[in-house]
């Protein structure tokens, strides 16, 4: 993998330090660790391993993906009005990355409780893929209430996959993208003010 080619030209170059996305639970511990044996500083930033202690980085930057769903699950509820028996489906673009795990988890805990129904589709990081997979799952399952990506890729195509699947539905993501903020400002979505680090953008198709 080219991030742990990284590590060795790190420490052929005595470098003081590194900051790391650690985005695969597992894949870095070995390498971070050498690292810090050596003498370097570790911070992990943006994604993390769940495990706060699994790691030897010293800090870690980002958001907390469990509270995160939690905080956009129950904005979704009261923004888009969604009750006892409704269902949610949450595209998201690599299944085995736990950003998606983490956020769904925290997504379902709060749906769960509210008695709604959820579902989280792989959808793939390849956006046109990503499109047709969110709309045929949408035309399959018309009872979907509203769509909460989990991933910049999803959220970006999650309203045209709402509008090909002739539903009008609130959707609601994570991160930002170009075409995100393009179609927030072109009035496509519906921006609110929720925290930065929690959600980014609220739409509806």
């Amino acid at each position: 993998m080219q991030y742990l080619a990284v590590y060795g030209r790190a420490l052929a170059n005595k470098v003081d330090g590194l900051a790391v996305v650690n985005w695969l639970p597992g894949a870095f511990t070995e390498n971070i660790a050498k690292t810090r044996d050596a003498g370097l500083g570790v911070v992990t930033f943006d994604t993390n391993d769940p495990d706060p202690n699994a790691t030897m980085s010293q800090a870690y930057v980002g958001q907390d993906f469990f509270m995160a769903g939690q905080r956009i699950a129950q904005t979704m509820i009261e923004a888009g009005h969604l009750k006892a028996g409704d269902h949610v489906v949450a595209p998201v673009e690599d299944p085995d990355a736990f950003y998606g795990t983490e956020r769904y988890r925290g997504i379902k805990d709060i749906l769960d409780k509210a008695g709604i129904t959820s579902e989280r589709l792989d959808a793939t990081p390849t956006m046109v893929t990503a499109l047709t997979r969110l709309s045929q799952y949408l035309v399959g399952n018309g009872q979907t209430k509203a769509v909460i990506g989990l991933g910049s890729v999803v959220t970006e195509i999650a309203p045209q996959a709402a509008v090909e699947a002739g539903l009008d539905i609130p959707v609601g993501g994570f991160d930002l993208s170009p075409a995100i903020v393009d179609s927030i400002l072109a009035g496509k979505m519906l921006r609110r003010s929720t925290p930065a680090h929690i959600t980014k953008a609220i739409c509806r198709s």
